[in-house]
């Protein structure tokens, strides 16, 4: 088995526009994961910080995208000193793949260059989504966001069925996100 290679790019996802104290505590400790990461870098090699995440919640964070909000947390907050590209479309965890998937081919970085940030909840579907929308699957952080059990099998099950569903049937992609932007304007 070979070595994995150096880590080019970090992406958080969102998970909402509110700053609530498991999402805290989620971004708290992805920015030590970060900084232990970016301890001692070689020049240059600093790896590139995506957020992802949408306006997800325009009612009550009107213009502010789940992607921001991290990326100034980390930045303000945790005094995280990375380059940053924000990923503002995502309104799901199929879209959050798909936009970082658009920013890894920009810088041309590869997904074994990636370490995905997330809910320990969704590992299987960002995974999954991951080595069909990248073609290979990036190392995953596991964080916990407070999940009960049913709300974790819910994702583990539920929702990678319905993200492979939608993967294979863009028609059904595309209903689940009208549903999600209806759903987010009354947020």
């Amino acid at each position: 088995m070979s070595a994995r290679p150096a880590v080019r790019a970090i992406v958080v996802l969102g998970y909402g526009c509110h700053l609530t104290p498991a999402v805290r505590r989620f971004l708290d400790a992805a920015s030590r994961d970060i900084s232990e990461l970016c301890q001692s870098p070689k020049e240059g090699e600093r790896p590139l910080l995506i957020t992802s995440g949408g306006f997800t919640n325009p009612r009550s964070a009107p213009g502010v995208s789940e992607a921001a909000r991290f990326a100034d947390y980390l930045r303000q907050s945790r005094g995280v000193g990375l380059e940053v590209a924000l990923d503002e479309e995502a309104l799901t965890t199929l879209h959050n793949i798909r936009g970082v998937h658009r920013i890894l081919r920009e810088r041309q970085i590869a997904a074994e260059q990636v370490v995905i940030c997330c809910d320990e909840a969704r590992q299987e579907k960002i995974s999954y989504a991951a080595r069909r929308i990248l073609g290979a699957a990036p190392a995953l952080w596991l964080y916990d966001l407070g999940r009960t059990r049913w709300q974790r099998e819910v994702q583990r099950v539920f929702g990678l069925v319905f993200d492979a569903l939608c993967l294979a049937s863009p028609t059904l992609e595309a209903l689940s996100l009208r549903y999600i932007e209806v759903r987010n304007s009354q947020r």
